[in-house]
């Protein structure tokens, strides 16, 4: 694989390594759209570094960010470049994400260190599974909500753990060279209605769907506007494939 991502992971409270892959480079965006007929939201990243880097920035505040209550939007300096705002870039086009967490308190120990062995079959970290401190409770969700008005997605996490997990599943899919993700809140659910957790992520039953994209730019049409009717057919794709 073609690029500079880190097997060995060592995050620091005031780490100054996230956002580096991408800070030199402006081709590494994240454009985040939401459908104004369907109910999901979309990642949507240029490169699977800036997916590596937004995995990074997710984890490291779940474990060392005090509150959890953070909103991106695109942002450019005096000389018309895109900044990057804790380890992420927002296209210009982009709406805005917002990433919180209901409890703030975490039970289970958040580790800081671990190594990406790059295992497609066990998603290994360090002998553990992906997902492995939500993975036996329920209350562990993950909540997408979209707004159409206000122009801008929610991912609002029930804990700490999930924010956690959720982005060791994310940096376990861009070492393993997935390319796509789809979190659908009604994909894991038991004949007793219990949610389950499904590569780390469990989704909340009232939440909006949820697609994470890389490196795929062919929903932009000729006038560079985001073409919604090209997203939903890649949507199709995916769960066609991954189905």
């Amino acid at each position: 694989m073609k690029n500079n991502l880190l097997l060995n992971i060592h995050l620091i409270k005031n780490d100054n390594k996230i956002g580096k892959l991408i800070q030199n480079d402006e081709q590494h965006k994240l454009t985040v759209s939401i459908s104004k007929r369907c109910n999901y939201a979309n990642l949507d990243f240029t490169t699977r570094e800036s997916l590596y880097d937004f995995a990074l920035s997710l984890l490291h505040t779940a474990i060392y960010c005090k509150k959890i209550q953070k909103r991106y939007t695109p942002i450019k300096d005096t000389n018309g470049r895109l900044i990057i705002k804790d380890g992420i870039r927002l296209s210009s086009d982009s709406c805005d994400l917002i990433i919180s967490v209901v409890n703030q308190k975490n039970e289970k120990e958040l580790s800081s260190d671990f190594v990406l062995t790059g295992d497609i079959i066990n998603n290994n970290f360090l002998d553990e599974k992906v997902g492995d401190l939500t993975y036996d409770d329920e209350k562990h969700q993950l909540k997408v909500s979209v707004n159409k008005e206000k122009n801008y997605a929610l991912l609002l996490f029930t804990t700490r753990e999930m924010l956690y997990d959720f982005a060791v599943a994310l940096l376990s899919d861009v070492i393993n060279g997935e390319v796509a993700r789809e979190c659908l809140s009604d994909s894991c659910i038991d004949e007793n209605g219990n949610i389950h957790s499904l590569d780390g992520v469990r989704m909340a039953l009232n939440s909006a769907r949820l697609f994470i994209f890389v490196n795929d730019d062919d929903e932009i049409n000729n006038e560079n506007e985001y073409d919604e009717k090209k997203v939903l057919e890649k949507i199709k794709r995916i769960c066609k494939i991954n189905n």
